[in-house]
């Protein structure tokens, strides 16, 4: 249970913004009431249970919904519309009984209200209606679905709720008339029936409603507390704060005995709801000692429950603030204000409703103490995280024009930050990004030295603020442009930057002593990289309380250094010290991570004695990291696929042929068997049995095998990502 959900039907109700009708009902047992955007559509829905009818048209109906779908979240309204009424058509041949059509017909008026055509929207809205009329009788359940999604659509988008309030009652007499009859589905329908009224101020309607619920969970003390709240909200918004008082008392004796009985999380949390729902009452009434009073008891319950920095305590918080603003405590107010937007800012994402709130409730107290140019900062600061929030989640979606949008909007906005604020640096970072995964290779390159450039004018020169513009250019260059040599200085920078903090941390620098060491490892520079291997594990032995296994990582990135660099026994003898932290790490065995980590040490010995002609040894060190992975993780595990490889060269390279095949037979097995037949990793493992079928002189076997890993790589490249 959410303070989040709570609070927001007395917001809806009070400023007069929406009602419940998305989920039929306002309840104060939910914090939060999400109005149904018109920028959102439910997501298309899997093959229905129902039969199919036709199966080929049943997966073709399927795959043009979801190219429906996928054309609207990129924002391609034409191919959106284009696909669904050609899944509408398919949808034609299941015959009146099958739901497709109804499902099709409400995305369909979806896409028209994003397209702005409201009447095309209103019409379809009424066809998916008719066509589960033509379905079965006028008041089969089956209605409900589409008959409430029109009621959204008068609600939410047209704000017509005087078209609105029939669709709802018919709506609550389809649910009064079903069999069996579901008490819990008529008070969500009748609260929706209610919420209708109340938001046209037909306050006299909206009442019986109200107190029917009331009647219908009388008998159940979960459910009911909630309808006493709910219908308590109505009651102080009518100005009826007695009948309020009063619902809320009787909800509130009703929580006191639960968490009584039970003070686990939930029945404290539901208690603090239930004080808070008092507290808004009396603060509405204009009794602000007692207001006060109740506010401070919700927020210590809630504290108690879920720490000092939980988002949940933004509502009694806010509720409490806004008292003392009403008794002329201001900067307490503040205080409390600030608080409150703190705790859900830094946990809740950019644009939840929550978080708008207390801003729109802190800043208006702003504006009314004179401190209009603190009320606007915090105002735009919030508003450029919200465009960069959002230009985020478009990327990760890759509507790469959406996200070059919003991020365009979050650069304007920074702008108006002045020239200290790094926000400018950051706004370019992310566009410099767009750029990148939109192929404008030079676009972006130049937009990331901005970004640069941008912080540098803004901070002092080895601040930590340059580490994210610095390391974007540089992954830029290793990943895009691949310019090694550009990759390498700006990651010295990086780490002179860590190097100057007052107080560096060894395994930061530790970091990127081996990132550099890597680039010019990449580069052939490996009298450079070799001084930075040893660098980074100096740095990482010298961290005080540092986990072992932190050191164990530097030297097998030494060691594989000096075995790619021809130098075994130098290799050797660092893989060995890794290994022995390992195995003490482990100490009995009881430990499968550990145990895991020192099969992991046995490999990279492996490698190591491989390179230097040490086969014998390779088998031995392969033996054991095979059976603790296999003790592990099981007999059937893809872990095991690798070691059995490197044990199969082991026995290869002693021209133990018959015993090398066994291990790539069980590879072959286990990968095809965990990763699928057709799978790039199967190709992996022909391509080393092939090898081995030449040495066994079976030439044609290994051809054949060589062919089928091509196959297999050629069909993967083939497929799309």
């Amino acid at each position: 249970m959410s303070f989040h959900e709570f609070k927001r039907i007395y917001l809806l109700a009070r400023r007069n913004l929406a009602a419940p009708l998305a989920i039929g009902l306002i309840s104060l047992g939910r914090w939060r009431v999400e109005a149904q955007e018109q920028s959102k559509l439910d997501e298309v829905p899997h093959r229905p249970d129902t039969a199919l009818g036709d199966n080929d048209s049943g997966l073709l109906w399927q795959e043009q919904m979801h190219d429906a779908w996928s054309a609207l979240n990129q924002k391609d309204y034409g191919m959106a519309e284009q696909s669904c009424k050609e899944a509408l058509k398919t949808a034609g041949k299941f015959g009146p009984t099958d739901g497709r059509s109804t499902t099709n017909l409400i995305f369909l008026a979806g896409i028209y209200q994003m397209e702005k055509k409201p009447d095309l929207a209103e019409q379809t809205f009424k066809t998916a209606i008719a066509s589960r009329e033509k379905a079965g009788d006028t008041n089969a359940p089956d209605l409900v679905m589409p008959l409430e999604k029109l009621a959204n659509f008068y609600y939410f988008a047209e704000h017509r709720y005087d078209l609105a309030t029939p669709v709802c009652l018919r709506i609550l007499q389809i649910v009064e008339k079903a069999s069996p009859r579901d008490a819990a589905e008529i008070i969500k329908r009748e609260r929706a029936v209610a919420a209708v009224y109340r938001i046209q101020g037909q306050y006299a309607k909206a009442e019986p409603f109200y107190q029917q619920t009331l009647a219908l969970a009388a008998t159940n003390e979960d459910e009911l507390p909630d309808c006493l709240l709910t219908t308590a909200g109505f009651y102080q918004e009518w100005g009826k704060y007695d009948k309020a008082e009063s619902l809320c008392r009787q909800a509130l004796a009703i929580r006191e005995k639960a968490a009584a009985a039970n003070p686990g999380t939930d029945s404290q949390m539901n208690l603090a709801i239930s004080l808070y729902g008092l507290a808004e009452t009396y603060r509405s009434w204009g009794k602000l000692d007692q207001a006060e009073q109740f506010y401070r008891q919700s927020e210590a319950i809630v504290e108690k429950a879920g720490g000092p920095d939980s988002s949940e305590l933004a509502r009694p918080l806010t509720g409490l603030a806004a008292t003392l603003a009403d008794q002329g405590k201001t900067n307490q107010a503040v205080a409390l204000y600030q608080r409150a937007f703190a705790v859900t800012e830094n946990n809740l994402e950019p644009g939840a409703p929550v978080v708008e709130d207390v801003l729109h409730e802190y800043t208006a107290l702003l504006e009314r103490m004179n401190r209009s140019g603190e009320a606007n900062t915090l105002r735009r600061a919030y508003q450029w995280r919200v465009l960069m929030y959002g230009s985020s989640r478009a990327l990760r979606l890759n509507n790469l024009l959406e996200s070059e949008r919003l991020t365009g909007e979050a650069l304007k906005l920074a702008g108006t930050f002045g020239s200290a604020d790094i926000r400018l640096s950051q706004s370019q970072v992310q566009m410099a990004g767009v750029y990148r995964q939109q192929g404008k290779k030079d676009q972006a390159e130049q937009t990331y030295q901005d970004a640069i450039a941008s912080c540098e004018k803004t901070v002092v020169p080895k601040s930590r603020d340059l580490i994210i513009p610095l390391q974007s250019l540089a992954n830029f260059y290793y990943y895009t442009k691949v310019r090694y040599d550009q990759v390498a200085s700006l990651y010295q920078r990086i780490l002179d930057i860590v190097r100057a903090a007052p107080a560096p941390d060894p395994l930061e620098v530790a970091q990127w002593e081996r990132n550099l060491a890597d680039v010019y490892h990449l580069q052939n520079q490996n009298a450079r990289a070799e001084d930075f291997y040893q660098k980074a594990l100096a740095s990482a032995e010298s961290a005080t309380n540092a986990p072992a296994g932190e050191t164990v990582q530097y030297l097998q990135a030494l060691g594989d250094f000096y075995r790619n660099d021809g130098r075994c026994d130098q290799a050797e003898s660092v893989l060995k010290r890794a290994l022995a932290i390992r195995e003490r790490a482990a100490g009995s065995g009881s430990n499968p991570d550990a145990e895991l980590d020192v099969a992991v040490c046995c490999d990279y010995l492996g490698q190591t004695d491989l390179a230097w002609n040490k086969p014998a040894q390779a088998e031995s060190v392969y033996r054991r990291s095979l059976a603790i992975v296999e003790k592990v993780a099981g007999a059937d595990s893809p872990d095991l696929s690798p070691r059995l490889m490197g044990l199969a060269k082991a026995l290869r390279a002693q021209k133990k042929y018959p015993e090398a095949e066994s291990q790539y037979k069980r590879a072959l097995e286990i990968t095809e068997k965990g990763f699928g037949p057709n799978a790039p990793q199967v190709a992996d493992v022909l391509d080393q049995y092939a090898t081995l079928l030449t040495d066994m002189k079976r030439t044609e076997d290994a051809k054949n095998m060589h062919n089928w890993a091509d196959s297999l790589r050629k069909e993967h490249a083939t497929q799309p990502e």
